[in-house]
């Protein structure tokens, strides 16, 4: 083969190794694009599906005898939830959320804290539990420490109040979860959140004795009450075996009891009938 040749065969096999990278390239860069076609059709049947619901959504939102009856607060005193039902998620009927107390209830709680009022005496004032007038009289707290850093507040409060039905002239009646006795001094202590308030200062507060200590008599108390069900339980359970197994013990007195020696059975004549009792 003259040099010729063999650089005219090289060449061919050059091109020939060139031309067919290049269809494999075009090859791969078809089925790359086919898969994002395919990729991108499936997401645009989501997008639309997504879509679809949102516009339904949407036109029912606008309707004003639909959904737009209940886009805004209503404008009379209380909540505006869809079909005017008393709890916000119409798929969860068991949450019926109290509406908050209102702005000035809140600040009449503090007045009235000021003025050196107890908690049950606000408590009774109010109509409110005793652990609402701690948290209401924590966030006045708060809400005075936050105006000194200077910060924003009530951005959406009223928004938020009127949504929810509070009113300015409000009625509750709840319990107040505890008894208190009678008494002129306060046995209450606000503290910062972040200060320990340890068992023992609870006890010296309340003026009384620690669970740890009286903890061994309580479980003493406890053993003892259960033995005694126990043991009533056990009384009943003898008494019931026994006017099972001698049930002839109540009979009277002119019954006849027979026994076959025989057989081992025990007949009962009363009243002139024969039964079987064994």
């Amino acid at each position: 083969m003259s040099k010729l040749q063999r650089v005219t065969s090289s060449g061919l096999k050059k091109i020939r190794h060139f031309y067919t990278q290049k269809a494999s390239n075009n090859k791969a860069k078809l089925g790359s694009k086919r898969d994002r076609s395919i990729k991108n059709n499936h997401k645009n049947i989501q997008n639309k599906k997504q879509f679809d619901q949102q516009s339904d959504y949407i036109k029912w939102l606008a309707d004003p005898l639909e959904g737009g009856q209940y886009l805004k607060p209503s404008s009379n005193v209380g909540t505006n939830f869809i079909h005017q039902k008393d709890y916000p998620f119409p798929l969860n009927p068991k949450f019926k959320p109290l509406p908050p107390l209102s702005l000035q209830v809140r600040k009449n709680i503090g007045q009235k804290w000021k003025e050196g009022k107890s908690l049950t005496e606000i408590s009774d004032m109010f109509g409110i539990s005793v652990i609402r007038v701690e948290a209401v009289l924590r966030l006045l707290t708060l809400e005075s420490k936050w105006k000194q850093e200077k910060r924003t507040l009530d951005s959406y409060a009223q928004t938020m109040h009127h949504m929810l039905g509070s009113a300015t002239e409000q009625s509750f009646n709840e319990p107040q979860f505890f008894v208190f006795t009678p008494s002129e001094t306060q046995n209450f202590t606000l503290i910062d959140e972040n200060s320990e308030f340890t068992p023992e200062d609870a006890a010296d507060e309340l003026q009384r004795r620690l669970y740890s200590d009286l903890k061994e008599k309580v479980i003493q108390i406890q053993s003892d009450t259960l033995s005694n069900k126990k043991y009533g339980i056990l009384n009943q359970e003898q008494k019931l075996q026994k006017e099972i197994i001698n049930p002839t013990l109540k009979k009277n007195r002119f019954d006849l009891k027979v026994v076959d020696s025989y057989t081992g059975d025990i007949w009962l004549l009363s009243k002139g009938l024969l039964k079987q009792i064994k």
